[in-house]
Formats: C-alpha cells, structure tokens, sequence
C-alpha cells in the first residue's frame, strides 16, 4: 500500500499540473480561458476514447469487451480516464 500511494501524486502536484496543463492551452489557443470555462467545457478526451471503444467494438465484436466496466476493453487507468 505504501509503495502505491508513493507512485500516486499529491493533491498539490495534481493541482500544480492542472493549473500547467492549462496554462499550455492558453499559450496554444491564443485565447484566454478562465478556470471556469475550462470547467465547463467538454472532456475531449473521454469523447475521444469513447469513439475509439465504439470502433474497436464495432470491429470486434462486443462479446470480446464486455467484462470491464469502463467499456474500453481494458482496466480504466490503463488506456482513457
């Protein structure tokens, strides 16, 4: 248990690289965003992984996928949040 809460980041780092992370986007966009609008906006990436899973499913078939939750085919911190 200790080695795993080791590897986890802290509630400070996680903010840290959020607040990093959108900072990037920012600079990227050449748009401001308020902490807000990030808020609010769309999970892309959920979305994204979303698509791929249907695609994956459809090519497949949905018997092979079935047995984990998070639909993807694989553990959920493997492969998409």
């Amino acid at each position: 248990m200790q080695q795993l809460a080791e590897r986890e980041p802290t509630q400070a780092q996680t903010a840290e690289r959020l607040r990093a992370d959108r900072n990037a986007a920012r600079r990227n966009m050449g748009a401001e965003m308020t902490d807000d609008e990030f808020d609010q906006a769309p999970d892309i990436l959920a979305n994204i992984c979303k698509i791929a899973a249907d695609k994956v499913r459809a090519a497949r078939g949905d018997a092979a996928l079935r047995h984990f939750s998070d639909g993807f085919g694989s553990p959920p911190s493997a492969t998409c949040p």
